[in-house]
This record gives structure tokens, sequence and C-alpha cells, in this order.
């Protein structure tokens, strides 16, 4: 007697199942509220008991745990931050879209500048790909913010960005005169949590490149570098050009689901 098989049609889902999505959205809520905000408090009341004891009931040694304990909270507040931005890259999925690069960016420059004191050189026109706006935002924030803050000390930060065609896509690279990177450490720094450098000489989390990585990824393209150490950086990534695709290929584009 042969055996029926069950039923696996897609269109038929078990009401009981637990989706990813639900999976993600339980994550990302653990992240933001439960593990935060305990940090946001232990690096509040440190900052008050700083303030308001200092030089009185608390000397120069207690003032030094307590400036440790709140930068600690501070570095790993910000970590679980980074956490959740790789986290959450693409998961809301959505059609790619023309993007016009020169404005774009322009407005990425402004805002990774703040009160640096820094050069920013952007070779205009840059042309259009097809992407995914918060993701791009995420790359090229990355990117510049990088730029500008791996140099030697005394150094003042001067970034490059421009662009080439490259057969049917657009490379945009940008690039610095920064420390640089061993070429054995190419394929690394693209790793989650992998950090050359101490955290004391260059704080950060070390995501932003696999959030680059990922993002970039997620929209079809590709990313690398060209390094050496003590000779700068100069960062690439590559999307398809807006003019290069027909009608019916862009109206099927569209950014994957990427829950992790």
């Amino acid at each position: 007697m042969e055996r029926e098989e069950p039923n696996m049609l897609p269109n038929h889902k078990d009401p009981n199942a637990i989706s990813p999505q639900k999976d993600f959205d339980a994550f990302s809520s653990s992240i933001s509220h439960d593990l935060r905000m305990p940090l946001r408090v232990i690096q509040g009341y440190a900052q008050m008991t700083l303030e308001d004891y200092s030089g009185r009931n608390l000397d120069d040694r207690g003032q030094a745990f307590l400036k440790r304990i709140r930068d600690c909270a501070i570095r790993l507040d910000k970590l679980l931050e980074d956490l959740l931005a790789y986290t959450r890259l693409g998961s809301e999925g959505g059609r790619m879209e023309p993007i016009a690069l020169d404005e774009f960016i322009d407005d990425i420059c402004q805002d990774c500048m703040g009160t640096r004191f820094a050069r920013i050189e952007v070779h205009h026109p840059l042309g259009r790909v097809w992407g995914h706006r918060a993701l791009l935002f995420q790359v090229f924030s990355n990117l510049i913010n990088n730029a500008l803050k791996y140099v030697a000390p005394g150094v003042t930060p001067h970034v490059v960005i421009r662009s080439e065609t490259h057969g049917s896509a657009l490379r945009i690279w940008v690039e610095d005169n920064g420390i640089g990177i061993k070429p054995q450490n190419h394929q690394r720094i693209f790793e989650i949590f992998e950090r050359l450098h101490h955290e004391s000489k260059y704080p950060g989390s070390g995501l932003g490149l696999a959030i680059v990585r990922k993002a970039v990824e997620s929209m079809k393209g590709e990313v690398g570098l060209v390094s050496d150490e003590g000779k700068g950086s100069r960062f690439w990534i590559e999307l398809l050009q807006h003019d290069s695709l027909s009608s019916s290929v862009r109206k099927s584009i569209a950014v994957p689901q990427l829950i992790s």
C-alpha cells in the first residue's frame, strides 16, 4: 500500500507556524528595548554621578572608574545599534529605483563632515544607478565616515568620490589618504565584528564594512578595494546603471528579503 505524501504546496501554510519575519521583529524589539535601554540607564546614572559628586564625595579614582563605566556603556550601545542595522538590512524588501547619485552623495557628505576639518572632493557628474535608497545611504555613510576616520595623527582627511562605467554597471570610488590596509586583510575587513585596530585608537564596532558588503550584495552589486598599508584606501562599489536596463527588466528588479 502506497503512502500518501503530505500536501506541501506553498499556498497552504500552517497558521500556527512562526514566520522568519516574526522572529526577526522579536529580535529587533529585544535589541532596541530589552538590551539597549538598561545600557542607557547605566550611562545616564554614571554621567549624573560624575556631574553631581565630582570634587565632593568622589575622588579622582572614583571618577575614573565611573568614566570607564559610562564609556563602556556608550560603546556597547553603539555596537548593538550597528548590529541592529546589520540585521535589518533589506528586511523590508521593496522595489529598486533609479537614484541620481550627485545630490544623494552630496547630502551624505555634508552629514558626515559635521564639524570635522577635512576635505571631500566629489567629481560630478556621478551618474544614476538602480538601487534601494535606504541601503545605498548605509553604504556611502559607512564608506565616507571610515575615510574620514582612519587617518594618521596630524593628517587632514582628503576624500575623493568619483565614478566610471564598467559595461552595464557603474563603479563608484571612495578614495582617501588614510592609513591604508594590508592586502592580506582586504577580505577580512568585510567580515562581521572584524577590527584591525584597537578601540582606543580608532573607535568602532567592526560592523561598518560588513553592512556595506551586505547592502551592496542585496542590490545585486559588488564591492572591493585597492589599498596597502600607509598608502590610503580606494573602496569601490558596482551597481547597475539606470540607463543600461530595458523597461521590462527594470520592473522586475526588487530587493530580496534578508532576514538574519
